[in-house]
């Protein structure tokens, strides 16, 4: 369990001081009601060990916000890239919206100090915590999107994304990752990927998938469609056989 010193040290309680305008002031948004920043940023762990019923958890935010990035990223890619199909602009936002892309975002915003967490979490282990971290950063959409509105969502989703949808449209889509990677392993003669998916989430609709090679795993991804679960993993199975050389 952390100690009270490390608590202190680290985190930053949101409701003492003038927290609430420091932190709007750092991501660029001024809240109507700041109740829905404060739910943004409250771990179930924090609401499992509050004896107050009102307080919320950011699980709700999580998946509406999931579902806004899906949306804006979208809509983005549509109007900046005119002459791509639909399976190239997939792939793309597959790229923006992936775990790894949503916790970049969420350290470069230093969200870690800020969520409110039960008393086993550190500050430490939350920013190196992928899956908690990219969860704070659509907890935070979903907050800007029911707060202040669809337009505020999308000027934030640019804002704090905006390098990565910029590489991602001055990299060339050649082919879908998983017939790319198909293609390598065959280069190298090593056998067909296998992908094992499942639903692990029903209400959220969230699947997980594990890509084996050999019968050896090689990565692991979660997304909100089946396709696009297998699609996480074999970019990074890519990125792993590409770096062997």
């Amino acid at each position: 369990m952390a100690s009270l010193c490390e608590r202190l040290v680290l985190f930053i309680d949101i409701l003492e001081n003038n927290n609430l305008e420091l932190l709007q002031s750092k991501l660029g948004v001024k809240y109507d009601n700041t109740e829905k920043l404060i739910d943004a940023l409250t771990h179930n762990s924090f609401v499992n060990e509050s004896k107050k019923e009102e307080i919320n958890s950011n699980e709700r935010l999580e998946y509406l916000g999931d579902a806004v990035l899906q949306l804006i990223v979208s809509e983005l890619l549509f109007e900046l890239q005119p002459n791509k199909s639909e399976g190239d602009m997939t792939i793309m936002r597959s790229h923006i919206v992936r775990k790894e892309t949503l916790a970049d975002a969420a350290k470069n915003l230093d969200l870690a100090k800020w969520l409110r967490v039960g008393n086993g979490l550190i500050v430490s282990e939350i920013e190196s915590n992928k899956s908690i971290l990219s969860n704070i950063f659509e907890a935070l959409i979903g907050s800007i999107y029911v707060d202040l509105g669809y337009q505020s969502a999308k000027n934030f989703i640019v804002t704090t994304l905006k390098d990565k949808i910029i590489s991602v449209q001055n990299n060339e889509v050649k082919k879908d990752p998983k017939s790319e990677l198909q293609e390598l392993l065959q280069s190298k003669k090593i056998s067909k990927p296998n992908y094992v998916s499942k639903v692990v989430d029903p209400i959220k609709n969230i699947f997980a998938c594990d890509l084996y090679v050999n019968n050896q795993l090689v990565s692991s991804s979660k997304a909100d469609s089946k396709i696009q679960s297998e699609v996480l993993c074999a970019i990074d199975a890519l990125t792993i056989y590409k770096q062997k050389g």
